[in-house]
């Protein structure tokens, strides 16, 4: 059974400068790991860019930067900073401490990460033709993804699971307010594709959207553009879903703590 005591000392361990120390090291392995992959596009990924596009191991055709438009890489990157944040916390930083601590700053941040992580294991790893061919160094891409789909949202969900206050989160208002920056990144890459015609995910342009559901047949662009609202929905969906579970777990846990 979980009692109040034994919910403290677990949330205490997460405090304590040994936690810091491995959540600081956790955060600046995954910008270490973006940066790898960023700056490996033209050594690494470029000579081979046609049989990688083609498999659909990557969907990047400019460059290494672009990279960064990908949702993954800057859900991981709010993560990682966050992280380090977190352990300056653990190390008598008051003021982040507090601010890190915070459940709802808390849910802001693991709403995408588990977004990014359940997504791609239920709907794109099935799919994929992974891993990584394991020659000319790109056999190191299969940490990044593996670390950046797998290992930090399972870390999350571990942090999620130790209440670091007793701030009770109202399902709704939760889910709203994680649901901001997801959100605006559908919006804004759906928005800046039409003008330079690079679509990170599939389902941001109704032509390739199209495709992948139809083939060779014909675009239509009613059916098309249905689709691709039927997108935008079911991912609102899954974001406010996600926070909805975030904020209900998060109740039980401290319910079950007070019960003692």
């Amino acid at each position: 059974m979980t009692d109040k005591n034994g919910e403290k000392a677990r949330a205490s361990r997460f405090e304590s400068r040994g936690a810091g120390i491995l959540l600081l090291a956790a955060g600046i392995i995954g910008i270490l790991l973006i940066a790898h992959l960023t700056a490996s596009y033209e050594n690494l990924l470029r000579p081979r860019l046609d049989e990688l596009l083609e498999s659909r191991i990557i969907t990047n055709y400019i460059d290494g930067p672009t990279f960064l438009l990908y949702f993954t890489n800057q859900s991981n990157l709010i993560a990682d900073i966050y992280l380090i944040l977190f352990a300056l916390g653990s190390f008598g930083n008051k003021r982040l401490l507090a601010f890190t601590r915070n459940a709802l700053v808390r849910a802001v941040v693991t709403v995408p990460i588990l977004a990014t992580g359940i997504i791609y294991c239920t709907a794109l790893l099935p799919f994929a033709k992974a891993p990584f061919p394991f020659e000319r160094g790109i056999w190191f891409s299969n940490v990044v993804n593996v670390w950046s789909h797998m290992l930090l949202p399972l870390l999350f969900v571990v942090l999620w699971l130790v209440p670091m206050t007793q701030e009770r989160l109202q399902p709704a208002k939760t889910a709203l307010t994680a649901m901001i920056y997801p959100l605006c990144y559908l919006v804004f890459s759906a928005v800046r594709g039409a003008f330079d015609g690079f679509y990170p995910y599939p389902f941001l342009n109704s032509r390739q959207l199209w495709t992948v559901f139809f083939g060779e047949k014909p675009y239509s662009a009613l059916p098309a553009l249905l689709l691709f609202a039927l997108g935008l929905l079911l991912m609102t969906a899954v974001f406010f879903a996600l926070g909805c579970a975030l904020a209900a777990i998060r109740s039980r846990r401290l319910e079950r703590a007070v019960r003692g």
